[in-house]
C-alpha cells in the first residue's frame, strides 16, 4: 500500500464569485472516496478554498485524475476547474508528522492501517488511552448487547449510518447533516436506556460521521420542573458538563435530556429557552431527549414542540417480556460458562413477580441484581466447600437464595381444602373451575363461540381471605391447564396511574401483559373510580380493552368491600360485563380466628398449657363491637398479634439461655403483647372491656 499527501486549492477569486462553491471541497471530497474505500482518506485541513488530506491504498490518484473527478462530479456540466493539485509520496515519518496534531480523531480502522502498513505508532495520551479502554469495552460488549431485546430502533438507524459512511463518509462528517440531529427516546427505567446511548456513540464512532472530544461517552441530565412561571432550571451543570474537556477542547458528542416532569407542560414557554440552547450546540452536539414508555399521542406532542425549531427523530422500545427478560437472565451466565436449568424459569418468573409486586422494578437492572447474586451465592457456596463453581444455575439454587420452590408437594386444591373455614367461597371456586372448564372444552371443539372468561370479583372486608385465595386460584388454574404460568400480581389503583397524561394506558398495558398466564389482583379496586386527577378513566378504558381481548389468557380479580366496588360497577357497566364471577368473603367468627392465629403460630414455636388456655379467653371474650367494625382486619389481626407474640418471646429466649427445642411460649409472653400499644389502642374503643385475656 501507498501513502500521500493531497492538497488541492482553489482560486480565491473563483471561490469567491461564486458562493456556491462554499462546500466544493466537500464535493471534491466526496468524488474521491470511493477510490480509497480499501485504504484510508483522512482529511488533515481544510478552509473555504483549499485541503489537505492523507491518502493511501494500492492505487494512488494522481494530478490530472483528481482534476478529472473535480470535473466530472463537482462542477457544472462545461464549467472550467479553477484549481490546482498536488501529490506528495509520504513516509511514516512524514505521515506521523503530518497526523500527529489530529491523533486523537483517527478512526481505529486507520490506526491499524498506518501501524501495519508503515510502522506509525503514536505514543499514547490520555486521552487516546480512554478511547482504547472503550474499545475493548465496546468490543467485549458487541455479543452482549446485539441479542438485547427491544433495540431495533437503534439497530434500524445505525446501519443507516452504515450505508451512508460507506458511501459519502466526507461529504457528511462534521456536517450539519449528522450532528444537526435531534432524537426522542421513549423508553422506561431499566430497559436499556444506557446502552440504547452507548450504541448511538458507537455507531457515530464505527462509522466515522462524527468526531467525538470528550472523555465522556454521553451526557446525561434531567430538566427539573417547577411551577413558577419566571423560574427556569439552571444550565449551568449541564454546561460544566459539556463545555470543556480535560484537554481544553469544547466537548463533541451526545446529551440526553430527560424531559419527564415537563410531558404536562409542553406549552411552557420557558420551554423555548431550552430549544434555544438546543439550537445553539447544534453543529457540536447530539441531543436526545427521554420520556417513559408513552403512547404515540404523548410522543407526537414532544415531537411537535421541538420539531418547530429542530428536525427530530423518534424511536419507541417497547417494555420487555418477562419471557425475554429470561433470555438476558440465560445470557448473562453464558458470558462466565455457566447452563440455566430448564426447571429454572417458573422460579425465575416467580422471582421477577415478586420484584413487581413491591412496587420497584428497575428492568435489565433488577435481572442483572438477580442474576449477580445467584453468581456471588455460588461462588461463596464454592469457597466454602473448597470445589469448583456450579457450571449450572437451577431451581434448588433460587430456593435456597429467595424461598422460591420450582413445585411443592401439595396441590392447589389441597391448599384450598385447608384454609380455615370459608366453606361458601371453597364451594363457589370449584362451581366457577367447573364452569370455566366446561366452556373451554366447548370452545375448543368449536360447540361454543365464546371463549371462557376468568375474571372475577372478591366482595369482603379486609383479612377474610381474599389474598390468599387469589394466589390459590392461580394455582389450580395452572394444574388443571387453564393458565400458563400460574403467578400471582398484586396491584392498586397507584401503580396503573401514570406521571402525565399518555402515560396511564401504556403503564396499564404492560402490567397487563406481566400478568398474562397468571392472575392479575386488583386490591381496593373501587379507588379506580376516583377522577381527581383525570386519569382514572383512561386505566379503566384501557383495563376493559385488555380484559376482553385476554379474557382467557389471565384471571383479573377485583377486590375490595362490597358497596364501593358496587358503585365503580355501576359508574362502568363495560366493567362489569367482564366481569361473570362474584365471590362473597365473609368476616370469620371467634372459634375461625382462633384456629387461624394457632396456625400461624404452632408452624414456628411451641406453646405451654398456660398459653393456650390465656388464648381460649381471649378469643372466647373477643368484643363483638370490634369485630364489627368496618376496617377490623379479621385474619391479618390474628397474624400480627401471633408475629407480636413471637418478637415478645424472643427477648425472652435471649436472656433464658434455653435450647430451642425446649423452649415455649407462656400466657406471660401473651399478656405482654396484647398489652403492647398498637393492640391495646384497639381495646380502649370498647369502654366496658377491663381486660381482654389476661
Amino acid at each position: 500500500m501507498k501513502a500521500g499527501i493531497l492538497v488541492i486549492k482553489f482560486e480565491q477569486e473563483w471561490i469567491s464569485q461564486n458562493e456556491d462553491r462554499y462546500s466544493v471541497i466537500d464535493d471534491v471530497l466526496r468524488a474521491i472516496r470511493p477510490h480509497y474505500n480499501d485504504g484510508m482518506l483522512v482529511v488533515v485541513d481544510k478552509d473555504e478554498n483549499q485541503c489537505r488530506v492523507v491518502v493511501a491504498g494500492d492505487k494512488l490518484l494522481d494530478e490530472s485524475e483528481v482534476i478529472g473527478l473535480v470535473k466530472s462530479d463537482v462542477l457544472d456540466e462545461g464549467e472550467e476547474v479553477k484549481c490546482d493539485v498536488s501529490l506528495e509520496d509520504a513516509d511514516s515519518e512524514k505521515l506521523k508528522s503530518v497526523l500527529e496534531p489530529i491523533r486523537d480523531e483517527l478512526l481505529g480502522r486507520y490506526i491499524r492501517i498506518l501501524k501495519e502498513e508503515f510502522a506509525v505508532d503514536f505514543p499514547p495520551n490520555k486521552v487516546a488511552a480512554v478511547k482504547e479502554e472503550m474499545h475493548k469495552e465496546s468490543q467485549n460488549k458487541d455479543k452482549e448487547e446485539a441479542e438485547l431485546i427491544g433495540i431495533e430502533p437503534i439497530k434500524a438507524w445505525a446501519n443507516e449510518l452504515e450505508v451512508i459512511s460507506k458511501r459519502f463518509k466526507d461529504f457528511t462528517l462534521d456536517s450539519e447533516v449528522i450532528n444537526n440531529q435531534t432524537f426522542i427516546l421513549s423508553i422506561n427505567k431499566g430497559n436499556g436506556l444506557t446502552t440504547v446511548l452507548k450504541l448511538m456513540t458507537r455507531a457515530l464512532e464505527q462509522s466515522g460521521l462524527m468526531r467525538f472530544r470528550g472523555t465522556k461517552e454521553f451526557v446525561e441530565w434531567k430538566l427539573e420542573y417547577n411551577d413558577s412561571p419566571n423560574e427556569f432550571p439552571s444550565f449551568e451543570g449541564l454546561l460544566k458538563a459539556i463545555n470543556r474537556c480535560e484537554d481544553g477542547e469544547n466537548y463533541r458528542g451526545l446529551v440526553c435530556i430527560n424531559m419527564e416532569e415537563w410531558l404536562d407542560h409542553l406549552s411552557d414557554k420557558r420551554i423555548d429557552q431550552l430549544l434555544r440552547f438546543v439550537w445553539g450546540f447544534r453543529n457540536q452536539i447530539i441531543f436526545v431527549f427521554t420520556i417513559p414508555y408513552a403512547e404515540d399521542s404523548v410522543i407526537e406532542k414532544l415531537y411537535d414542540r421541538i420539531d418547530d425549531i429542530i428536525s427530530v427523530r423518534t424511536m419507541k422500545f417497547v417494555p420487555p417480556s418477562d419471557e425475554q427478560y429470561f433470555v438476558f437472565f440465560k445470557g448473562f451466565f453464558e458470558k462466565y460458562n455457566i447452563s440455566v436449568s430448564d426447571n429454572v424459569k417458573a422460579a425465575f418468573i416467580s422471582k421477577m413477580t415478586e420484584e413487581k409486586n413491591d412496587g420497584k422494578f428497575y428492568g435489565f437492572n433488577t435481572v442483572n441484581k438477580i442474576a449477580n447474586e445467584l453468581l456471588y451465592n455460588a461462588i461463596v457456596n464454592a469457597a466454602k466447600n473448597d470445589t469448583e463453581i456450579s457450571k449450572e444455575i437451577t431451581a434448588e439454587d433460587f430456593a435456597k437464595l429467595y424461598g422460591i420452590e420450582e413445585t411443592q408437594d401439595i396441590s392447589g386444591v389441597e391448599q384450598l381444602n385447608g384454609m380455615v373455614a370459608l366453606e361458601d367461597v371453597k364451594n363457589k371456586v370449584r362451581e366457577i373451575l367447573s364452569m370455566v372448564k366446561l366452556q373451554k372444552e366447548l370452545y375448543a371443539k368449536g360447540n361454543s363461540e365464546i371463549k371462557p372468561c376468568f375474571h372475577m370479583m372478591f366482595l369482603g372486608n379486609p383479612g377474610t381471605g381474599k389474598t390468599v385465595v387469589a394466589r390459590i386460584i392461580g394455582r389450580i388454574f395452572k394444574e388443571e391447564g387453564l393458565l400458563e404460568i400460574g403467578n400471582f400480581f398484586e396491584v392498586s389503583r397507584k401503580d396503573f396511574i401514570g406521571k402525565f397524561v399518555g402515560h396511564t394506558a401504556p403503564k396499564t398495558m404492560e402490567i397487563c401483559r406481566n400478568a398474562y398466564g397468571s392472575v392479575l389482583f386488583i386490591d381496593e379496586a373501587y379507588t379506580l373510580a376516583d377522577e381527581r386527577d383525570g386519569y382514572s378513566k383512561e386505566a379503566i378504558g384501557t383495563l376493559i380493552a385488555e380484559m376482553e381481548n385476554n379474557r382467557d389468557k389471565m384471571v383479573v380479580i377485583f377486590a375490595g368491600y362490597e358497596k364501593e366496588l358496587e358503585e365503580l360497577f355501576d359508574m362502568n357497566p363495560g366493567l362489569r360485563d367482564r366481569i361473570p364471577h362474584k365471590i362473597n368473603f365473609p368476616n370469620y367468627n371467634r372459634e375461625e380466628l382462633k384456629q387461624i392465629f394457632f396456625m400461624h403460630l404452632k408452624n414456628k414455636i411451641s406453646c405451654d398449657e398456660s398459653f393456650e388456655k390465656e388464648a381460649d379467653v381471649f378469643f372466647r371474650d373477643f368484643p363483638e363491637e370490634i369485630m364489627q367494625e368496618r376496617d377490623f382486619s379479621n385474619g391479618r389481626f390474628v397474624r400480627n398479634l401471633a408475629e407480636r407474640i413471637i418478637s415478645k418471646a424472643a427477648m425472652r429466649f435471649e436472656m433464658s439461655g434455653t435450647a430451642i427445642e425446649e423452649f415455649a411460649l407462656t400466657a406471660n409472653d401473651f399478656s405482654v403483647a396484647v398489652a403492647d400499644n398498637d393492640f391495646s389502642k384497639l381495646f380502649k374503643k370498647v369502654k366496658h372491656v377491663k381486660t381482654i385475656g389476661f
